[in-house]
């Protein structure tokens, strides 16, 4: 994570917009490579590197195991951001708002093909 303060806050509004909290951070704590652009990535002798302008700007807002039933789709984020907090009982306990300029976001909007919560109950 970067040490300077202005590109720490906008690491930072990255953590928000995917329901972490920046104070859990620690020095050994990472984000992958998956979230950042391709110009921010440089290789040096075989290992990728971030540049140290690069900040985190693809959102990924899907479940781990549904990338099968899925496929990802980026969409330009141009505007400020809406987040809820829900509780586990699906009620919304806070919510509040992040704008970053050029974060892109993966569309889960499309269509079901199986409702595996259906299917296990059979």
């Amino acid at each position: 994570f970067p040490t300077d303060s202005d590109t720490r806050k906008t690491w930072d509004n990255f953590l928000l917009l995917n329901a972490l909290c920046p104070n859990d951070v620690t020095k050994n704590s990472l984000i992958c490579s998956t979230h950042f652009q391709q110009h921010d990535l440089k290789v040096y002798r075989k290992t990728t590197v971030l540049s140290e302008t690069a900040v985190p700007s693809i959102l990924i807002s899907r479940v781990k195991s549904a990338k099968k039933l899925f496929p990802e789709q980026s969409t330009q984020i141009t505007s400020s951001m809406h987040i809820s907090n829900v509780n586990n009982r699906g009620s919304v306990k806070d919510s509040s708002t992040v704008s970053m300029d050029g974060v892109s976001f993966l569309d889960l909007n499309s269509e079901v093909v199986q409702d595996i919560s259906t299917e296990n109950q059979k």
